[in-house]
């Protein structure tokens, strides 16, 4: 959350969590740090995988300016070690 409203802030736009159309949005979490580490979400385990970075695809439906101020800020993919269920307010607890 906190990279979203950087973006918006250096911007002067005003996007919500939604309009990067991330599955989960995190606040207070480095998830650069995650590439290659697992990690729980409720009681979901996960593993880093990559960065993910914003693509031309987001870009055309949100701005273009979203390619260049959400570089290395744009989230984390992550691969499903074990499923459960996610709830809002969940943390994310590096074991």
């Amino acid at each position: 959350m906190e990279q979203v409203d950087r973006f918006n802030c250096a911007t002067g736009m005003a996007l919500e969590p939604g309009d990067l159309r991330r599955n989960i949005v995190t606040g207070g979490v480095d998830l650069n740090a995650l590439v290659g580490i697992q990690f729980c979400i409720g009681e979901v385990i996960l593993e880093g995988v990559r960065l993910c970075e914003p693509c031309e695809h987001i870009a055309q439906l949100v701005a273009p300016e979203i390619l260049t101020g959400m570089v290395h800020k744009a989230g984390l993919r992550a691969g499903i070690i074990r499923g459960g269920v996610i709830r809002p307010g969940d943390t994310v607890q590096v074991p």
